[in-house]
């Protein structure tokens, strides 16, 4: 039996972006209280306006950090709906939302997989 949290539990999401390795702490209580509120009274779809609101608040000082790494606004923003996604619904959902995007680990560039197309054969 582990005596405290901090022996399993890592205290924040880790991402690697543009060759740097970060860490998104995770949300305070009333930090993930005010997400979840606004999540359910918007029916589990944010505008951009409060979906950017909350990516800032959860990349706190890792945003200042990237950009100061020369990471591109993209990979930020895509960093930040990782996290907001993985703190709100959780992980499986956000790593399948960023596989979906054609990026692994939050800035590992990946190439969409090819969709096959068959068409009917002639006899």
């Amino acid at each position: 039996m582990f005596a405290d949290l901090d022996e399993v539990l890592d205290g924040g999401l880790p991402i690697q972006a543009g060759g740097h390795r970060y860490l998104i702490p995770e949300p305070t209580v009333a930090e993930g209280l005010a997400l979840v509120r606004a999540f359910v009274e918007s029916d589990g779809h944010f505008d951009d306006a409060t979906e950017q609101h909350h990516i800032n608040v959860l990349l706190k000082g890792v945003r200042d950090q990237m950009s100061a790494d020369g990471v591109g606004n993209s990979k930020t923003l895509l960093a930040g709906k990782y996290a907001l996604i993985h703190y709100l619904i959780g992980p499986g959902t956000a790593r399948d939302y960023v596989l979906k995007h054609g990026v692994v680990e939050a800035g590992k560039p990946q190439a969409p997989k090819p969709k096959r197309v068959r068409g009917l054969r002639k006899n």
